[in-house]
């Protein structure tokens, strides 16, 4: 009786396709979310325009769409930029985030023994100017975040409409 399925955090395309193809056989639809660079890749370098077009073609059914997780709203907004250069038909596909707070990389991230967050007011603008920017229906929180994060969120959503 779920909904849909969902894969998260994902770094590689081996990775993701081989979830895809497990999550395909159960019939139910699933939904594949992505660790990102600012360039626009994954994190084993695949270019995230590729890492759709080679699942959508290989898993029958494919995803119902795609999301981002784990990174922050500027380096969401900077790899699909990049991306959507590359095949505009991606910004159809990708339709979520859940972001972190913090800018930096993963590598960057791995050992802080503080969490480096950001404002829940100027995380929040952030979020909401990429569904303005790409159209991105699902807005929630990854590390760092908390509730102010999300009530900033729906603040800043209930001003803009």
């Amino acid at each position: 009786g779920v909904d849909f399925l969902m894969g998260a955090t994902l770094p590689a395309l081996s990775e993701a396709l081989g979830m895809a193809m497990a999550m395909a056989k159960t019939g139910i639809p699933y939904i594949l979310s992505f660790v990102l660079r600012p360039v626009g890749t994954l994190l084993d370098g695949t270019p995230l325009h590729e890492a759709v077009a080679r699942i959508d073609a290989t898993v029958s059914p494919c995803p119902f769409a795609y999301w981002a997780n784990c990174v922050h709203p500027s380096i969401f907004a900077s790899a699909l930029a990049h991306e959507v250069a590359q095949d505009a038909t991606l910004a159809a596909r990708v339709i979520g985030l859940q972001a972190n707070t913090s800018a930096k990389s993963p590598e960057e991230l791995e050992g802080l023994d503080s969490l480096d967050t950001e404002a829940p007011d100027s995380f929040a603008r952030a979020m909401v100017a990429l569904r303005a920017q790409f159209s991105i229906k699902i807005l929630g929180g990854c590390c760092g975040t908390d509730e102010r994060h999300i009530a900033e969120i729906a603040k800043n959503m209930a001003a803009k409409d």
